[in-house]
């Protein structure tokens, strides 16, 4: 029964890019910090969801591309972290785009830099 469990986290592939009204929003960065940027997976504003100005990217294999084959950062918000458990490497984790292509989780980088948060 246990195994089994972790057979359907393992092999779960979790929706990127499903844009609400087909809208995609363009990141909001002001003297170099990030207002708005929005999760790649419930495409809510991912930054401070829980913790002020927290948010992560994730560093995927393959390398994610964009529809002019650009290489774009996929952020993500610390609810979809945690509803999906994204921040568990013990597990494997696969984003899949709206092509049909797979992305699985490697890391997670942080995306505020502690430094520019505290400029006044």
């Amino acid at each position: 029964m246990v195994s089994s469990i972790k057979l359907e986290l393992s092999t779960a592939f979790i929706p990127i890019n499903r844009y609400k009204n087909n809208i995609h929003v363009m990141p909001t960065i002001f003297n170099n910090y990030i207002w708005q940027w929005n999760c790649s997976i419930c495409d809510s504003n991912a930054v401070g969801r829980i913790k002020c100005s927290e948010f992560s990217f994730a560093i995927t294999n393959p390398t994610y591309k964009n529809n002019k084959d650009e290489i774009e950062k996929l952020a993500l918000c610390e609810v979809c972290i945690d509803k999906y458990k994204l921040d568990n490497f013990q597990t494997s984790k696969t984003l899949v785009d709206d092509k049909g292509n797979k992305y699985t989780i490697k890391g997670l980088e942080r995306g505020q830099y502690t430094e520019q948060i505290d400029v006044i």
